[in-house]
């Protein structure tokens, strides 16, 4: 059990039951949030024992206790997911889905098709989107459907670990297949006419056919109202003030919990673009993004806590927050800054460069900038000009002015 009720509280235990299994009674939020280096943890075994850790228990490290059912199998696969261990995710995620847990097998075929780490198999996981599908999903049919269309070979070749090898594949051998493609749209204009939220959606800006996002918004369809809010913030439809539409969809949207309509409308009030300037809403809305597990969310509020700007700062909250971003470039790169400048954590070089690096492969210009500067000067790594300077060059490539500043004295 944890040692205090202040310290059980912080991390979301239950005292008044029974202890159970660690995956069971963890907040994979809490503790992604008390970590501090990328890959910090890299296996079950070393998950099992920091969640232990994290959890204030004693426990064997070399007999973790492991799922006995499919809902337990799905629930520490998800978590190793949420960690980009999708290699080590896909037996329990395979485990729970065979066992018919529809959530389980739309989430082994996320697993498989992941470029995180290891070769994809994206055929594999189209069968198993397939078998989510069959039941009346639309979630399992798009995510066929992205394969069908030729989005797996794409994401390779966005990859910074798989851009190289791309080459020896061809889209069809990374599941593209237009006879395929066309079999899940009509497939999904089926689900449209059965009302399926995700398939109404699809079919409305398929077919640009704003009267059934209309028609489904005004029965109350949650997913409509945020796209009509996208669609006029774009200005897709033409009206005379656009802005002040978007905002009166998103507010609707977000008042049944759209994550993506609270991060919009957070960040409007935050500069106060067609709305009234207000930081309170900003953070507001952003901090209920974040919390609902929005990535994009995470970021803007991990920023916010940076910078003092709509909250007080904290330095701490920035990094518990970037941390749970999900890999996304400005978050590794502002940890990078948190730690070569020693912002509530001390000051590490090597971890900074770290992070700089992942953010750099995601081709973030002010990351590749800081990378040059650190190989310059020998700080984390030993000094090699000719690698500053090549990340320099791409940063300038990439507009950064710092870089090219650089440039321009050498």
């Amino acid at each position: 059990m944890c040692k205090s009720d202040k310290k059980c509280k912080a991390k979301g235990c239950d005292k008044s039951r029974p202890e159970g299994k660690w995956f069971n009674d963890l907040s994979i939020l809490e503790f992604r949030k008390s970590l501090l280096m990328p890959k910090e943890i890299d296996s079950l075994k070393a998950f099992h024992h920091r969640a232990n850790e994290f959890l204030g228990r004693k426990c064997d490290q070399n007999d973790p206790a492991l799922p006995s059912t499919p809902a337990e199998a799905h629930t520490l696969g998800r978590q190793l997911m949420e960690l980009h261990l999708p290699a080590e995710a896909e037996h329990w995620l395979k485990m729970a889905a065979e066992e018919g847990i529809t959530e389980a097998q739309v989430d082994y075929g996320l697993a498989l098709s992941s470029v995180d780490d290891y070769e994809p198999s994206f055929e594999e996981a189209a069968k198993w989107f397939e078998k989510d599908a069959s039941q009346g999903s639309a979630e399992g049919l798009f995510q066929a459907l992205n394969i069908y269309e030729g989005n797996g070979y794409r994401r390779l070749k966005c990859s910074p670990k798989h851009y190289r090898t791309v080459i020896k594949f061809t889209p069809e051998e990374c599941g593209a297949s237009e006879e395929k493609a066309e079999d899940a749209r009509r497939r999904l204009t089926d689900l449209a006419d059965r009302d399926v939220p995700e398939a109404v959606v699809w079919y409305a800006t398929e077919h640009n056919d704003m009267d059934v996002l209309f028609d489904a918004a005004e029965r109350g369809m949650v997913l409509a109202m945020s796209t009509l809010a996208n669609r006029y913030y774009q200005q897709c439809i033409a009206c005379d003030d656009p802005v002040g539409e978007a905002v009166r969809w998103a507010e609707m949207a977000a008042e049944k919990g759209d994550a993506n309509s609270l991060l919009g409308l957070g960040l409007l009030y935050k500069i106060g673009f067609g709305v009234e300037h207000s930081p309170e809403k900003a953070f507001r809305y952003t901090k209920q993004a974040a919390e609902l597990g929005l990535a994009g969310g995470r970021v803007e509020l991990g920023k916010m806590y940076f910078d003092g700007d709509c909250v007080k700062q904290s330095y701490k909250k920035t990094r518990e927050w970037f941390m749970t971003a999900d890999q996304c470039a400005e978050s590794e790169y502002y940890l990078g800054e948190i730690f070569r400048n020693g912002l509530g954590v001390e000051h590490d070089d090597a971890i900074a460069l770290q992070w700089y690096r992942l953010a750099a492969e995601k081709r973030h210009s002010r990351a590749m900038t800081k990378l040059g500067i650190m190989y310059s000067n020998g700080q984390g790594v030993e000094k090699d000009i000719q690698t500053a300077l090549s990340y320099i060059q791409d940063a300038s490539r990439y507009d950064n002015p710092l870089a090219r500043d650089i440039e321009n004295c050498l």
